[in-house]
């Protein structure tokens, strides 16, 4: 069972070291990116408030052409733009059909699934925030197989390893009690949302904080299967309750956390969007 209450407190270190950065960003998104503009501001409903305050659209649309040049660049939705190649000591006739094989329903996958559309959005936080971030996990409902998700910026948290690298993520969001009912089951509602979930009006309306910590597993037991003993730890927890929705694992990192170039020692990164602001 996961120790909900440090991981809270370890969330709310990394919130901290974050502040500086959100504010930067919640500036750079009014003249860069104005519908991701609600970072130090939250609202839950659409306006077009800031769009009216923009009174040159500069920034925005060099924005979006840096972010469809590098994805065109890198993932090319008309192109493959990787192949599937067999180890060197497997290097035969046989592994390379299997490896070719594989590549292609790797390509299908993508093709079928929102891949494309999420990479875009990725690029976009990259080059206008610094930071862009996909996550990918099994899907029950999509056709390919594949759920993809690019997380809001300034609704997660990153910490690098030793080597600089992101291996470690904080991801918030907003959920209704019926949608948390869904993804965890009602066995795992907390005392609120619960209440939430038996009442018409606030089931489908009203939202709770959920947050998902993904890190690499220490002191884990090599010889288990179980998801709780895979190389990463995944929990989902709900930070205002202190409540353990979910505990599992990842073979594999599920974020790919991207930086346009690095700030110093700053996880978050630099990026040309930082040029927008007024001087």
């Amino acid at each position: 069972m996961a120790d909900i209450e440090k991981l809270c407190r370890v969330y709310s270190a990394l919130q901290s070291e974050r502040g500086s950065w959100d504010s930067f960003i919640q500036e750079i998104a009014e003249v860069a990116c104005p519908r991701k503009a609600y970072i130090t501001q939250k609202t839950n409903a659409p306006n077009g408030e800031v769009e009216s305050r923009l009174y040159n659209t500069t920034a925005v649309q060099a924005n979006q052409t840096l972010a469809h040049g590098q994805l065109t660049y890198a993932m090319p939705f008309s192109e493959r733009w990787f192949t599937a190649e067999p180890p060197r000591d497997m290097d035969n006739d046989a592994s390379r059909r299997w490896y070719a094989s594989a590549g292609e329903i790797m390509a299908e996958g993508l093709a079928t699934s929102s891949f494309y559309t999420r990479a875009h959005e990725a690029c976009l936080d990259r080059g206008g925030f610094g930071i862009g971030t996909i996550f990918c996990e099994e899907s029950i409902n999509s056709k390919s197989g594949l759920f993809f998700a690019v997380p809001q910026a300034g609704s997660y948290c990153v910490a690098e390893n030793a080597e600089g690298m992101v291996d470690t993520m904080y991801w918030e969001r907003d959920m209704t009690a019926d949608q948390i009912a869904g993804k965890f089951g009602e066995d795992k509602l907390s005392p609120e949302s619960r209440k939430a979930y038996g009442k018409p009006d606030e089931r489908y309306t009203r939202k709770f904080k959920v947050c998902q910590c993904v890190k690499p597993r220490n002191n884990r037991d090599y010889s288990s299967f179980q998801a709780v003993e895979k190389p990463f730890e995944s929990t989902y927890f709900m930070p205002d309750e202190k409540w353990e929705l979910r505990e599992s694992g990842y073979d594999e990192h599920p974020f790919f956390c991207s930086r346009y170039l690095k700030w110093g020692t700053d996880p978050y990164g630099w990026c040309p969007g930082w040029q927008a602001l007024p001087a």
